[in-house]
């Protein structure tokens, strides 16, 4: 039917096939976990006693359920980024996407150890930074959390 093309990056129609295959699992694992931590929150005595007082539904899940279901939320973003920069290699080398993970998979097979190591290098700190950037979450999202850092 061709309808989207199987490889390169040259368009937008170009970008859909390797963009879903990076990135359908971990939405769907990420709105699961999303779901149930939700529904947990939404049980909880506050949400109830907010619902008492006469807050609609909408400000009772924006305002209160949803700042405490972050913190779980936050949590999953780091090995979710992890399975995100690794997925890359490959869908970057099965569908012609130029970037560092087919440079990697390219340097493996040529057996180029300083480049693996660059590359690994680069990838992990990458990483590093996106966990870095989840603590910096935890203290964004929980007081409490920022008190420990204050006695600290």
């Amino acid at each position: 039917m061709n309808l989207l093309p199987p490889a390169l990056w040259e368009g937008a129609r170009y970008k859909i096939l390797p963009v879903a295959t990076l990135s359908l699992a971990p939405l769907a694992y990420f709105t699961q976990l999303t779901r149930s931590v939700l529904l947990e929150v939404l049980s909880t005595d506050y949400i109830r006693s907010a619902k008492a007082k006469g807050a609609s539904y909408l400000r009772v899940v924006l305002k209160h359920a949803l700042k405490n279901a972050a913190i779980p939320l936050l949590t999953v973003l780091g090995p979710i980024a992890a399975n995100l920069v690794t997925g890359s290699f490959i869908v970057e080398t099965v569908f012609a996407v130029p970037g560092l993970g087919r440079h990697f998979v390219t340097a493996v097979i040529d057996r180029d150890t300083f480049l693996v190591m660059g590359i690994t290098t680069v990838y992990a700190t990458l990483l590093i930074f996106l966990n870095w950037m989840v603590d910096v979450g935890y203290l964004v999202l929980d007081p409490r959390m920022r008190a420990g850092v204050a006695k600290n």
